[in-house]
């Protein structure tokens, strides 16, 4: 462990340890669904097929997140904070009217990867992609399969505008949670070069070396979305955790962030 992540994880201990405690429960959730596998597949929907998928996802980026902000990564993560949000909106979304939408929902997966399929196709490196599964007359059949079985299913998914609104989620606030206004940086080659950039008119911020700026907010952000909905709605719908475990999870979903914490910090 370098010195940076050592101070990093004394500044922001309390922060670290809810994030570690949440990756444990996850990971009972996950060892549960694994050991029951096949009793719980028998009682399976299609809904619960895409709250794994979704859980799984998150999970691994939940993960990501902490370790890029261990290093002094934060800021990197943020992409990957972005992606937590837009999970957390669509998981609501379908949630909202699940049997309808679950269904409209994979059929758009389906047109999509027939259409990545079809794209990739059009490259000499056939032999590749079939030996991959990549395989778009394949595609072509499951999807015609699946208008045929569930001809009710017609219109497309909304853009992610109004899903927000659905949700009663203001999307432009999400976004500023976690892209904050960046500050610029005033020193060395990087200071020179965001000079440039503002005399051009472009709003930039550069760094090239980690550091503990900007570590509680895109990890607090993390935190409470992969808790509050992915974890938390992946688990109810299989009913993974006991009641001791949900009690921990609650905890998580309610921290706060001391706010004695913000301080200037040199680095």
């Amino acid at each position: 462990m370098s010195d940076l992540s050592e101070k990093i994880l004394f500044e922001y201990d309390n922060l670290f340890e809810q994030c570690d405690n949440l990756i444990a429960l996850a990971d009972i959730c996950f060892k549960k669904y694994v050991s029951n596998q096949k009793s719980i597949e028998q009682k399976s929907t299609l809904y619960k097929q895409i709250a794994l998928k979704f859980a799984c996802r998150s999970f691994k980026s939940f993960q990501a997140i902490c370790l890029l902000a261990r290093e002094g990564f934060a800021q990197n993560a943020e992409m990957l904070v972005r992606g937590l949000f837009e999970d957390m909106v669509n998981l609501e979304w379908i949630k909202k009217d699940h049997e309808k939408r679950s269904l409209l929902w994979e059929k758009e997966r389906l047109g999509r990867r027939l259409q990545w399929a079809q794209e990739t196709h059009q490259y000499p490196e056939d032999h590749w992609n079939i030996k991959n599964g990549i395989d778009k007359d394949k595609f072509k059949k499951e999807l015609d399969d699946f208008i045929k079985e569930h001809p009710e299913i017609t219109g497309k998914i909304p853009d992610f505008r109004k899903r927000c609104e659905e949700c009663e989620i203001n999307m432009s606030y999400g976004y500023i949670q976690i892209y904050r206004p960046y500050s610029h940086m005033d020193h060395g080659g990087m200071g020179a070069l965001n000079t440039y950039f503002e005399k051009k008119g472009i709003d930039v911020r550069l760094d090239s070396t980690p550091s503990m700026k900007g570590i509680e907010q895109p990890l607090f952000y993390a935190l409470k979305l992969f808790a509050s909905v992915l974890l938390d709605n992946f688990s109810y719908e299989f009913e993974l955790l006991d009641n001791t475990e949900k009690e921990k999870l609650k905890e998580i979903m309610n921290y706060k962030v001391s706010r004695v914490r913000y301080r200037h910090l040199t680095y």
